[in-house]
Order: structure tokens, then C-alpha cells, then sequence
């Protein structure tokens, strides 16, 4: 069972991993039904820390083809 979490423009299927920070779902895109994986931050207000961090870890995954 998910949690009570909505992300707009997705459908959680699936929690892969929930960590101190960050929590890593499976979903679908609502728009085109394409899959998806969401790493989204685990707390309600985050630190202007863990913000910098996860826009960090996305620059690298987009940038590394």
C-alpha cells in the first residue's frame, strides 16, 4: 500500500526505497502513461542542504549520456 503521497502529473505504482532523505517510486506519467521514476525528498519542509543535493544528483543524471 502507498502512502497518502500525490505528485501531480503521476501515478504511484510502487515504492522502491525509502530512505532517511529521500523516498524512490515507480510511476506513470498521467500525460503520455510513460514509466517513470520519482526520487522526492521525505520531509515536508527540507533544508536548503538537502534541496541543493537532489538538484545536484538530477544535473548529473542529465547531463551524463
Amino acid at each position: 500500500m502507498l502512502p497518502a503521497l500525490k505528485i501531480s502529473g503521476y501515478d504511484l505504482q510502487e515504492l522502491l526505497h525509502q530512505g532517511t532523505n529521500t523516498v524512490i517510486y515507480r510511476a506513470l506519467s498521467i500525460a503520455n502513461r510513460q514509466p517513470a521514476i520519482l526520487k522526492v525528498l521525505n520531509t515536508e519542509y527540507p533544508t536548503i542542504e538537502q534541496i541543493t543535493r537532489l538538484k545536484h544528483e538530477y544535473q548529473i543524471a542529465v547531463n551524463h549520456d
